[in-house]
């Protein structure tokens, strides 16, 4: 008994590969003709001594084509593997065809299937495709990587199918089988059917054993169709002929045996005597023939039933109304346009391809033969089709018919016309050339920004909407994109309640006005309509309604001026339900252009941030109207320091405001006002940025250079908030006359700024620096932002004879000065400016500055000169000073501030401290710092005009650290390594108190040289000599101590005894120790040190065991041993004060 169940086994596990298709050949039995049998052209191939299926055509002309096959029914959820090689260069006369698909055994002749084709191009661009064989022509479905198979290609070929038509196609060029790659995917379902499977070789004589084939595995099943036949569409084409279509091929017996339809009147009379034929040899369309034509009264039915497809699925019964006669004379209105599918990609879950959907809204049946479908660029003819009242029908690309099949009637047109994604005409004629229907549809009516961007379908609301316009339309709300075939997802017949609304008001003719209303509005309306205009013009002439309805035009009694803003207010019109137009007053008007302070930059928003505010997604900028005139900005540009764009189509009414920003942030940005997208954004940097307003002659309308200290709040700076101005009376006024908002949204764009107060300019500009450009030019820097348009009363005063040529603006608060005459190193410029302004009126005050061309720097030409490396907690800044105590003029620019890593031994976290010129003179200082404003704030002994803001600074450790000032040469000018030790004994909380140097001729890295800044100067002085600076001094004998009396209390007046030495000869050791007066020793300044021939050595009053000396006199033991050891001994005395 297990013997028989074992052959029923086996032979069950076999009828899968007989029913199926599958086999695998590697030819390694030596035969092609049988396990699988390939037939064709067999005695033009053989199996080579490698087992490969080889092309061996010893008799081959110039031009040859062979092909074997072998059958295979795989197609569903199938795969195709097979190696293959070609012993030469494909060209269009030499290249290799696989059918994976055919319904054909002749490969040569006309089929239906899909091949990869290998090779067959010119040049090395030959690839790895598959392609679509419809009878004798080809299409590509998938297009491989070119030059993959240019040079006698070999590998490994799989090509998959899924079960809905999903293509993939791989290829591996290696003998060696290593890894597929993908050479591309489609969708393709026009054959779903297999026969054979095969190879194809098209070869010159010199080619005729060069093709080879091995390994060819097919797998999958055949295709299996469940799936019910139904009816597309019928037509009525006359009173005796009936024409059905079928969603496919059908039975041929069933669908002419006439049993299976009925046609009957509206009383259940049956037609009888009639016949059903194919149209031509299409089983799927039939002609149904009635002997007895159809009676007078309009209404009949249509039964079929029973009939089934080739595969034995039979239909649901199907029962269709329709009207005999139908109308021939339509009037407007009763087939609308009631959807359309303009953009359906990325699509939702219709196909991706556009439709229109037809409504009969009449009680009328009209054939549509002859009718005409169009936009402006092409007209599609529609066919004969009865459509009956309340039908709808879908209207599309005749390629698209079978996609749109499933959701209802359809007809397919030859010309259908590609629909605008933002906007179109479409129009509905009838075959006398009647407008049926016409829609002038805009991406706007989508009303939401999502289904604008493609997917969803525009539906109309109302059909009986008595003016329907783009009120009446909107978005889709179907989950599947829209609702081809069936009623729209948005449909209703209530009648509108809301009432129009102005728009818009534009000037379109030298005095003619264009109105945009919300909604169409009754022609009839505007006859009683009151239309009145201010500024002492009317309206003149007739009122003209302009398609579409929801536009009208007014003629002007005369042209409006320019700058002057008008008003037009509307009575007394109604849309097509009677709702009244609600009340309105609406401004228009020729805008003028600006003069320079007209329009200024109000609000900045550089950083959003959704997470702290709601403000915005998009950074914008808003602009402020300070006229009292109406102003355009068509010629204007708005740029930052890298671009420009135009500001065409901005308009400002007196004291209005407008936000700009990105195109993309429009939609969200207008719910505040009025907002102008611009193609390209100039990024706003989060830090800082120099933007403006400018007009066509690169003239400065206004200018703002922001910096994320004008927040003035460090939460707020990080993002999220706004920068506003605070009074725009003084729109020059830079940090002093900006912060960050206050409002709880995060910014007020086109709103009042909400730290808005009078804040007037309360002097002029000042010159705070002056530096040489190149050998011709200088750069005037001022504390403000300065203007200068009367070029007549500004003035430039230099010394040594030089005039300035031309003058040009450098961001907001510098003037290029060109000069007539070539700088001269080592000598010092002068120039003085008068007759410049601020954007307030008021005249500079500081007007003199210095300058010259700069020299190269060497080591200790520029010394660090004061440090303050451990800021007060509520600071945020530290900050290093420097000096130039050499005679050159140093230009700092490309220079470096940096720490050193003792860890990595070498420089770290170096800032440069100006990419523009910033010149050092002989005895001048520098303060590099990150936040101008906040030393400003802590340190009232400053000259901000020495102030340099850096982005950042290095690390300068609270507790000890190195600070490295390098050139622009890279080469390190000085060192300092700095210690919190160092400070005056007296301080016990170092927070905000900067360690000065005391001479700049000594040495930088000499404790002795360094002391805390004095109380009296708030513990620092940025930008000012220091408070504890203390020369060396004039020798009358070896050893000189300044001040003989000194208090070291830290209030800045002789803090520290200064013991000064000079000899005549190198080479002497020291010790140098205080005692007091009882011969105790307070502390040992310096324990056999070589010192230099000439220095100072410096006492604070601390004793050895760090703590104050008392008040009273002590003495100074110097001792030296010179190179000869010659011992010579020096005693002074001093006095150590304490104030009471």
């Amino acid at each position: 008994m297990r013997k028989p169940l074992k052959i029923l086994l086996l032979l069950l596990s076999l009828l899968p590969l007989c029913g199926w298709g599958q086999f695998f050949d590697d030819f390694s039995d030596g035969d092609f003709t049988t396990n699988p049998t390939w037939s064709g052209d067999d005695s033009l191939f053989r199996v080579n001594p490698g087992f490969e299926l080889q092309l061996n055509d010893t008799n081959a002309s110039s031009n040859n084509s062979t092909f074997l096959y072998t059958e295979s029914k795989a197609i569903n959820k199938a795969s195709w593997e097979f190696k293959f090689s070609l012993a030469f260069d494909p060209s269009t006369s030499n290249y290799a065809r696989f059918y994976i698909v055919s319904d054909q055994k002749n490969l040569l002749g006309s089929l239906n299937g899909y091949y990869v084709k290998i090779g067959g191009k010119t040049g090395t661009v030959d690839d790895i495709s598959l392609y679509k064989q419809s009878g004798g022509s080809s299409s590509l479905v998938i297009d491989g990587r070119d030059g993959t198979a240019g040079k006698s290609p070999s590998g490994w070929i799989k090509v998959t199918r899924d079960s809905v038509g999903n293509w993939e196609l791989f290829s591996d060029t290696s003998m060696s089988h290593s890894g597929y790659v993908l050479e591309g995917t489609a969708n393709n379902s026009d054959y779903t059917t297999s026969s054979v499977s095969g190879v194809f070789c098209k070869y010159t004589s010199g080619r005729k054993y060069g093709f080879t084939f091995d390994s060819i595995r097919v797998t999958g099943t055949n295709y299996s169709d469940t799936t019910k036949p139904y009816i597309l569409n019928y037509q009525v084409l006359d009173s005796h002929r009936i024409q059905i279509q079928f969603s496919e091929k059908v039975d041929p017996v069933m669908a002419r045996d006439t049993t299976n339809y009925e046609v009957l009147d509206r009383l259940g009379k049956f037609y009888r005597d009639t016949s059903a034929e194919y149209v031509g040899t299409d089983s799927s369309l039939i002609l149904l023939s009635i002997k007895n034509k159809l009676g007078q009264d309009p209404l009949h039915f249509l039964n079929i039933d029973g009939i089934k497809d080739l595969f034995g699925n039979t239909m649901n019964r199907a029962t269709f109304r329709f009207y005999w006669p139908s109308s021939s004379n339509a009037d407007k209105g009763d087939i609308l346009i009631n959807e359309i599918m303009a953009d359906p990609s990325p699509p939702i879950a219709l196909p991706i391809e556009e439709f229109v959907e037809l409504l009969n809204n009449s009680a009328k049946t009209y054939d549509l033969k002859d009718w005409t479908f169009s936009d402006p660029s092409k007209s599609a003819t529609l066919p004969s089709y009865q459509m009956a009242p309340g039908d709808d029908i879908i209207i599309c690309s005749i390629s698209d018919t079978g996609l749109f099949s499933p959701y209802g009637k359809v007809l397919g047109l030859v010309d259908f016309p590609s629909l605008n994604n933002s906007g179109d005409i479409l129009t509905l004629n009838d075959s006398s050339g009647s407008i049926i229907d016409e829609v002038e549809y805009s991406d706007s009516w989508y009303g939401d920004p999502d289904k604008t961007d493609g997917g969803f379908s525009l539906e109309r609301i109302n059909p009986n909407h008595p003016c329907s316009g783009s009120s009446n339309w909107s978005g889709s709300e179907s989950l599947d994109g829209g609702t081809p075939g069936k009623q729209n997802s948005i449909f209703s017949n209530a009648p509108e309640t809301n009432k129009p609304e102005v728009l818009s008001v534009r000037i379109s003719g030298p005095n003619l006005l264009t109105v945009e209303f919300s909604k169409p509005v009754d022609s009839a309306s505007l006859v009683a309509g009151t239309f009145t205009v201010t500024g002492g013009l009317s309206i003149t002439g007739n009122v003209v309604l302009v398609h579409p309805s929801s536009f009208v035009d007014l003629v002007l009694s005369a042209p409006p001026a320019p700058g002057v803003l008008y008003h037009l207010k509307i009575a007394n019109v109604a849309d097509c339900f009677g709702n009244a137009i609600k009340d309105n007053n609406t401004p228009f008007g020729i805008g003028s252009n600006p003069n320079p302070l007209d329009v200024i930059i109000s609000e900045i928003f550089p950083n959003p941030d959704d997470s702290k505010t709601t403000v915005s997604s998009y950074e914008y900028v808003e602009i402020f109207n300070r006229s009292t005139r109406l102003i355009s900005l068509d010629s204007c540009y708005f740029t930052d320091k890298g671009s420009r764009e135009s500001l065409q189509g901005g308009l400002l009414v007196p004291n209005g405001r407008l936000v700009i920003c990105e195109k993309n942030g429009v939609s969200e940005l207008s719910k505040y006002g009025s907002v102008l997208g611009l193609s390209t954004w100039p990024s706003l940097n989060n830090s800082g940025d120099l933007i403006s307003i400018i007009n066509h002659k690169d003239e400065a309308i206004h200018l703002v250079e922001y910096s994320d200290s004008w927040y003035q709040d460090d939460s707020k700076k990080v993002g999220g908030w706004s920068l506003e101005i605070i009074d725009p009376e003084n729109p020059c006024g830079d940090q002093q006359n900006w912060r960050a908002s206050i409002d709880q949204k995060g910014g007020t764009p086109n709103a009042e700024n909400s730290i808005k107060t009078l804040n007037p300019a309360s002097n002029g500009p000042n010159l705070i620096r002056a530096s040489a450009v190149g050998d011709s030019s200088v750069q005037l820097s001022f504390d403000q932002i300065v203007t200068f348009s009367d070029l007549n009363v500004v003035t430039f005063k230099f010394s040594h004879g030089i005039n300035s040529i031309k003058i040009t603006r450098d961001g907001s608060n510098n003037l290029i000065v060109n000069l007539d005459k070539k700088l001269v190193q080592k000598v010092i410029y002068s120039v003085e400016v008068n007759g410049l302004t601020n954007c307030s009126g008021l005249l500079i005050e500081n007007n003199k500055g210095q300058f010259g061309l700069s020299e190269a720097s060497e080591l200790s030409d520029v010394i660090i000169n004061e440090i303050m490396f451990d800021p007060y907690p509520s600071a945020k800044s530290d900050y290093v000073e420097i000096y130039n105590r050499s005679q050159k003029i140093i230009s700092l620019q490309n220079w470096l501030l940096c720490e050193f890593d003792i860890n990595k031994d070498t420089l770290d976290g170096c800032q440069l401290i100006s990419s523009e010129p910033f010149t050092l003179l002989p005895g001048e200082f520098a303060l590099l710092n990150k936040d101008n404003t906040d030393i400003i704030k802590h340190y009232p002994t400053r000259d901000e005009n020495r102030f340099i803001q850096l982005n950042s600074l290095p690390t300068l450790s609270n507790d000890e650290g190195i600070a490295v000032l390098v050139n622009d040469s890279s080469v390190e000018v000085d060192r300092l390594n700095y210690s919190s030790d160092w400070h005056h004994v007296l301080i016990k909380n170092p927070d905000g108190i900067s360690l000065e140097r005391l001479d700049y001729n000594r040495e930088t890295q000499n404790r002795g040289n360094w002391h805390s800044a004095a109380k009296s100067v708030s513990y620092g002085t940025p930008g000012l000599p220091n408070s504890q600076y203390y020369p060396a001094t004039d020798f009358s004998e070896n050893i000189v101590i300044e001040p003989e009396t000194f208090s070291p209390d830290n209030d800045g007046f002789e803090d520290i005894l200064n013991i000064n030495y000079s000899f005549e000869n190198s080479g002497n050791v020291a010790n140098v120790t205080i005692y007091d007066v009882e011969g105790r020793q307070m502390i040992q300044l310096v324990n056999n040190e070589l010192l230099a021939t000439t220095g100072t050595i410096t006492w604070d009053g601390r004793t050895d065991n760090n703590l104050k000396a008392k008040a009273g006199i002590y003495i100074i033991s110097f001792e030296i041993h010179d190179q000869n050891g010659k011992v010579s001994h020096f005693k002074k005395t001093c006095v150590l004060a304490i104030k009471f």
